[in-house]
């Protein structure tokens, strides 16, 4: 399960603050904005996480119109960088009040 290739991959203290995946959504052609985004809340919803504060890794802009700011933009071709994993260790610690 993707989940748990998360945990695997990730250092220890962020695996705890991972709480999941959207599933991967069967292709559609043509162009859908904001599909990820829908997919988000849906899966935030659904798991009675929609009040909380989330943030995601994403490679794609155009997939985000409300929620941009709670974007963590990466490139596909590289993942999670050194440079991406500060970004969200400071984003993290802003959203849980530790700045």
């Amino acid at each position: 399960m993707g989940g748990q290739v998360c945990a695997i991959t990730h250092p220890v203290d962020l695996r705890e603050r991972i709480i999941g995946i959207t599933p991967v959504a069967e292709r559609i052609d043509g162009w859908l904005p904001a599909r990820r985004e829908g997919e988000i809340l849906k899966w935030l919803e659904a798991s009675g996480r929609a009040d909380e504060p989330w943030l995601a890794i994403d490679d794609q802009a155009w997939q985000f119109t409300r929620h941009r700011d709670r974007r963590i933009a990466c490139v596909f071709y590289d993942g999670l960088t050194d440079a991406i994993e500060a970004q969200l260790r400071d984003r993290l610690a802003e959203t849980s009040g530790e700045n």
